[in-house]
């Protein structure tokens, strides 16, 4: 079975138009859509706000049918690649997909990486991240 792979982070309360467009562009492709999420095993550290399951049900609210995992950091992106290559073991054909600042510079696995462009985008997921780190903590908002 082909599989098309987005891999990310996706520490944003709502998915960004950049998020949409790299999900979108890849759904439209022939195969499974697969996308992994980079979690790191501390949870809930300032790098990484949001839990799995949190960033889990955000895609499915959009991506209904799209197989969601789990994948974590690893101290050498060489492990990293290997546990990629590994947790897609059993698909015939797989493509990855990534946008700007992506997994790109880090993967180092045997299957083929395809880039987007960056679109102009007006919401930075970064931006979005130092907005939840920095928010005021131990309240109902924060909390919710």
């Amino acid at each position: 079975m082909k599989a098309k792979v987005v891999i990310g982070r996706f520490q944003v309360a709502e998915l960004t138009e950049g998020h949409l467009y790299l999900l979108n562009y890849v759904n439209k492709q022939e195969g499974q859509l697969i996308v992994l999420i980079g979690s790191n095993p501390a949870t809930y550290t300032r790098r990484n706000e949001l839990p799995f399951s949190a960033r889990r049900e955000m895609i499915k609210e959009k991506f209904p049918h799209a197989i969601i995992k789990c994948i974590f950091d690893k101290r050498e992106d060489s492990f990293w690649s290997d546990e990629v290559d590994s947790i897609l073991k059993g698909y015939e054909d797989v493509m990855l997909y990534t946008g700007r600042d992506g997994f790109d510079k880090y993967y180092t696995g045997v299957h083929p990486v395809v880039v987007l462009k960056p679109i102009s985008i007006e919401t930075s997921g970064t931006e979005m991240r130092a907005m939840i780190r920095d928010s005021q903590r131990n309240t109902a908002d924060w909390r919710e």
